[in-house]
């Protein structure tokens, strides 16, 4: 039977051993339970997954979302975000699977430059823009990623969808001649603003002071004074000024009190004094736009271009350009030498010649170059991305495009109608013909 008390430490020990074991086997288990807690799959969509993290992460923002509705506006239900938010992670899924089987990818440099236009649409530089994702609980590289899907998914249905849609020269005049075709393209205006301030309490003696200040304002605006100038400077002598940028506005949001002499007004024009209890005001229309006017500037250009290549560095190229504008200088014809050297195909038999085009129609340091230029002035080779140019300048003239770009804009507007309800259609399609598994927690 052996020693009773040796028998008795012995099974304490292996009870012991025991509960330790156990102990141990329970931590581990937790510990596990507690990592496929954290992240887990909860649905299954064609090849791919959706794990609770995505899901959690985009609850979080939708919910930050709501809580800025308008005042008033009733929240969803927790099940009914929670759905959607569901069905939306589904949605984007196929997509992205869509667009990787099809091979459309969207590289850094591509993403770099929409982060930049997302920034500056935004009035931020970059590193703002990069606090700004932070401080909304979003790591930049996440906020990266998520760009660059919305990039693909935009990318996948205008790949998909565009060649559905069609808008005829009918839709479009019939649009024209609707109540709502007239209301959207009144015309606009954008108003600089400002007012020479006649503080509450002002004494009869002060105001006729204030105004003559204000008439002195009138006759210097036609001697030159600039509107920008004035605008900035914040004060008048004694008295303050206050200047705004109205915006772009259409007739009917316009202060009563500038709205009789605005549509008679051409750009550049300042009308004041015109006096209010707050003080005397004076407007300059910027710009007009809208069905009513729409007039491009419109130059008439020739060029010279010459390429790098496997043979040709860029600066010999250079020195080629800077050969050509000598010998142009020195009296040899530029056409000739547009067609013997020029290596753009479009317009190299035609002397270098571009046809009338507005600045928009070329990349940003051609459009710069032509606008400091005089009619009738030929540039220094410049570069672009295209090579080296040698430019001249022909003509200028504003022509009114307004019937064109009316109908450009209504050939938009009925082809986005036309987009938003043919993707509704589409994505109800894709969802119905892909294998989803919603997965419970037990699975």
């Amino acid at each position: 039977m052996g020693n009773p008390l040796v028998n008795k430490i012995f099974k304490t020990q292996q009870i012991l051993g025991i509960v330790l074991l156990l102990g141990a086997a329970l931590q581990v288990s937790v510990a596990q339970a507690q990592v496929q807690w954290l992240d887990r799959s909860i649905a299954i969509v064609e090849d791919s997954v959706i794990l609770q993290s995505q899901f959690d992460a985009r609850l979080i923002n939708i919910e930050k979302k709501l809580d800025f509705r308008p005042e008033g506006a009733p929240k969803p239900s927790r099940a009914v975000i929670e759905q959607q938010v569901l069905d939306v992670l589904i949605l984007e899924s196929i997509q992205l699977q869509m667009a990787q089987r099809r091979g459309i990818r969207i590289d850094d440099d591509e993403l770099n430059t929409a982060v930049q236009g997302i920034a500056g649409q935004n009035k931020m530089t970059l590193q703002e823009f990069k606090v700004a994702v932070q401080e909304d609980g979003l790591s930049y590289l996440d906020a990266r990623e998520q760009i660059r899907s919305e990039m693909l998914l935009n990318r996948v249905q205008q790949w998909t969808l565009r060649n559905r849609i069609a808008v005829s020269a009918q839709e479009i005049d019939s649009y024209l001649n609707s109540a709502e075709g007239q209301q959207r393209l009144s015309t606009e205006y954008l108003l600089s603003h400002v007012l020479l301030t006649v503080p509450t309490g002002t004494s009869v003696q002060t105001l006729a002071k204030i105004e003559k200040e204000a008439n002195a304002i009138a006759a210097e605006f036609k001697q030159g004074l600039s509107f920008l100038e004035l605008s900035r400077s914040g004060a008048r002598g004694e008295y303050t000024l206050r200047a705004a940028d109205l915006g772009w506005r259409k007739i009917v949001g316009i202060p009563s009190l500038f709205a009789k002499q605005v549509p008679a007004m051409v750009k550049g024009d300042i009308v004041g004094p015109i006096q209010s209890p707050s003080g005397f005001h004076f407007i300059r229309l910027e710009e007009k736009r809208g069905a009513a006017v729409h007039i491009v500037d419109e130059v008439l250009i020739r060029h010279i271009l010459v390429s790098p290549n496997e043979v040709r560095t860029d600066e010999y190229t250079k020195q080629l350009a800077m050969s050509l504008s000598e010998r142009i200088k020195k009296g040899e014809d530029f056409a000739v030498l547009a067609k013997q050297f020029s290596e753009d195909p479009g317009s190299a038999q035609e002397g270098g010649a571009l046809g009338w085009a507005g600045y928009d129609k070329y990349v940003p340091a051609f459009s710069a170059t032509a606008k400091r230029l005089e009619v009738g002035e030929m540039s220094e080779p410049f570069q672009t991305q295209f090579g080296w140019h040698i430019l001249n300048l022909l003509e200028r003239r504003n022509e009114d495009r307004s019937v064109e770009f009316q109908r450009n804009q209504i050939r938009h507007l009925i082809f986005n109608r036309k987009f938003e309800e043919e993707k509704l259609n589409w994505l109800r399609k894709i969802r119905e013909e892909s294998f989803v598994e919603i997965l419970t927690p037990e699975a």
